[in-house]
């Protein structure tokens, strides 16, 4: 990756963008998300949750080296976790992990955070739509000014029923 792609990186996020962890597509997962957010960067999360923990977790994104470092960093700091506890996660929690990034550049930790929670609302047998899922986002993050200016051009893709999903059977 170019050097201006990470302008504003600490050592932890350029390493997060540098190398991700976590990226690609499970094998075997009970619950996905795909957003886009309002910079057009697509993120995704696939998780495999037995018994309300986070057993493996990966993501993937279209996106800049800081949608990368924040997707890699979430996958981290969710894996292990409790759904409940990975779906609280905020952009600061990730901002905060990688070292924090350039102002410019932290709507992808607020992408990675909104992907992470839909994911988690998945699995919790949520079978709403994407639009339901976002608005009850939205309105779960209502406080937030960020939000707000960010949550028209957010898009949230449902992609089927959890017995469709690739590696159930």
């Amino acid at each position: 990756m170019a050097d201006h792609d990470q302008e504003g990186f600490g050592e932890t996020a350029r390493d997060h963008a540098d190398n991700p962890r976590n990226r690609g597509q499970l094998d075997k997962f009970n619950c996905h998300s795909r957003v886009t957010g309002p910079c057009g960067d697509v993120m995704e999360f696939w998780l495999y949750v037995q018994d309300d923990i986070i057993e493996k977790i990966s993501f993937e994104t279209d996106g800049c080296g800081s949608s990368l470092a924040c997707g890699s960093m979430a996958s981290v700091l969710a894996e292990g976790r409790k759904l409940d506890q990975a779906a609280a996660m905020d952009k600061r929690e990730i901002l905060d992990a990688l070292g924090g990034l350039s102002p410019e550049m932290r709507h992808c930790a607020l992408l990675a955070a909104v992907t992470l929670k839909t994911a988690c609302m998945d699995y919790e047998g949520s079978r709403k739509t994407g639009a339901e899922i976002q608005n009850q986002i939205a309105n779960e993050l209502h406080e937030s000014e960020e939000w707000r200016q960010v949550k028209d051009s957010m898009k949230v893709i449902r992609l089927g029923k959890l017995e469709n999903r690739r590696g159930q059977g």
